[in-house]
Parts: C-alpha cells; structure tokens; sequence
C-alpha cells in the first residue's frame, strides 16, 4: 500500500476498503469499551485521534463526554482517509489491530504513537 503522510499503511487497508464498500452500516455497541476506556482518565483530554474509527463512534461518545475535538482516522473509509494532522491529547485504537497482519504491528504502533506525543 502506498505510504501516506510518509507513514507506512498496512497491507490490509485495500481489504477493508472493498468491504466498507459494500456496506458502510456497519455498527457496533462501543459503550461498555467506552466506559471502561474513559473510568481509567486522569485527565480532560481536549483533542482525540481514532485511529482506525470505522464510523467513529467511539470518537463520537469523547466529544459528547468531554467535548473535545476529535478526528476520525480510518484508511479504508476514503472520506476519514485522510491522515491525522497535528497531535493529539489521546489516540484511540479500538478492534483493529487483529485484523493487522502481525508483521505491521509495530509500525501501525509507532504511527499512533507519534500522533499522541
């Protein structure tokens, strides 16, 4: 997959797209994540980055909690394609790294990381 933003992509990226293309209804109930995720802050974060959003619930439920803003970063979904500009006071990656190939783990790590320092 083409790098983005000089990040490298995982390989699966085209995968999902072609799947998100079918279907872009797909929803999960995040709560129970997002309450168990936001009881553990110590912190009001201002600016949230989901890393892989999907359809940015989760991102959604920060900004009602905490109204900050978000932005939702998810490589398959072309209109959330667009890599995250700037840093964030927290990076969320929420179901998505079992679906990386084991091998592009780190590098996927390393991307979040750098946009929540």
């Amino acid at each position: 997959e083409k790098p983005k933003n000089g990040m490298k992509m995982s390989t699966k990226v085209k995968f999902y797209e072609e799947i998100y293309q079918k279907s872009d209804s797909y929803a999960r109930d995040l709560r129970p994540m997002f309450d168990n995720a936001t009881r553990f802050l110590t912190f009001k974060p201002k600016s949230v980055v989901d890393y892989g959003c999907g359809l940015g619930n989760m991102a959604d439920m920060f900004a009602e909690k905490f109204g900050c803003e978000i932005y939702k970063y998810d490589p398959a979904i072309p209109k959330l394609s667009a890599y995250p500009p700037g840093h964030y006071d927290l990076a969320l990656n929420t179901d998505v790294l079992e679906h990386i190939p084991e091998e592009e783990i780190d590098n996927i790590l390393s991307n979040i990381r750098k946009l929540a320092t």
